[in-house]
């Protein structure tokens, strides 16, 4: 087994450890839920906030709540409103640290968001850190099975005006994607470029490529010199007047032998001949801007 093999493997695992914790812990979650509005509709529910979690009992006394296997500091459940809200004018509204193997926080959700993070400031509205692990592991309702929407992503950026997604490193990649079977990158845009490369480096590469290239669109295509012609002209909504234009003859020139491009221009060029075509030429060209 070679190592992307192996890795592949091993984030398979990992995925199919996160689905069965996950769904433990929205069943727990459920089952916590449940007994919180009975207590809400019987009317004995106070504020739970103690090392141990607490339900008033109605006459004054409180009996504990217990946990299963699971042990809590903090605990604090809401039928509608916030389960936990912190607040702080200058310092960290909530700070989660875990000392062990256990998450410092671990947030869940029927129907809303899991965490929702905001800064009016300048500051992140989110940051996350991790001395060995990734700073952020975001699995979304597809992967578990879960997402309603067959595209349900794990990490949806919206950024306006600004960058949806902005990744840096200073000596490995800024942005990596692989996937099984589907696209590991997929770019598009309404009116812009789909996706960019380059690099500040005169003499780097800003597209380093790996394997075969496809091509479709505009870009390519293939027409035919007509019989009896010099010249052919070719819409082409990709051609500008800079554009480099390669061409493949797909049938022999004959005593034609010279064939190149006349001119370019906005949508359109020209093809030319050194000679009356004895028959029709076809030709395939591919536009590169």
């Amino acid at each position: 087994m070679n190592v992307r093999d192996w890795r592949d493997a091993e984030y398979a695992r990992q995925l199919q450890r996160l689905q069965q914790r996950q769904r433990r812990e929205l069943s727990t979650l459920r089952r916590e839920v449940q007994a919180l509005r009975g207590l809400l509709e019987s009317g004995r529910a106070s504020t739970m906030g103690s090392s141990v979690p607490m339900a008033s009992t109605g006459n004054g006394e409180q009996e504990s709540v217990a946990p299963g296997e699971e042990h809590w500091d903090l605990r604090a459940l809401s039928a509608e409103g916030y389960g936990l809200y912190a607040a702080s004018t200058h310092g960290t509204g909530a700070y989660c640290r875990s000392f062990g193997a256990g998450d410092g926080l671990s947030a869940l959700s029927e129907r809303g968001a899991g965490v929702t993070a905001m800064s009016l400031g300048p500051g992140d509205g989110l940051y996350a850190q991790s001395a060995l692990g990734n700073g952020i592991h975001a699995v979304g309702g597809a992967a578990l099975g879960n997402g309603q929407a067959p595209r349900a992503a794990a990490v949806f950026a919206e950024g306006g005006e600004g960058d949806g997604v902005y990744a840096t490193s200073t000596s490995g990649n800024g942005l990596v994607g692989r996937s099984v079977s589907g696209c590991a990158v997929d770019g598009c845009s309404a009116a812009g470029t789909g996706v960019r490369a380059r690099t500040e480096d005169p003499g780097g590469i800003a597209l380093a490529i790996e394997g075969r290239i496809r091509l479709h669109g505009c870009a390519i295509g293939e027409v035919s010199l007509p019989a009896g012609e010099r010249t052919l002209t070719v819409p082409a909504p990709a051609a500008s007047p800079e554009s480099l234009i390669l061409l493949v003859l797909l049938d022999d020139p004959g005593d034609t032998l010279r064939i190149w491009i006349a001119a370019r221009s906005a949508a359109q060029f020209v093809v030319g001949a050194g000679a009356t075509a004895q028959s029709a030429i076809r030709l395939q060209y591919v536009i590169i801007n």
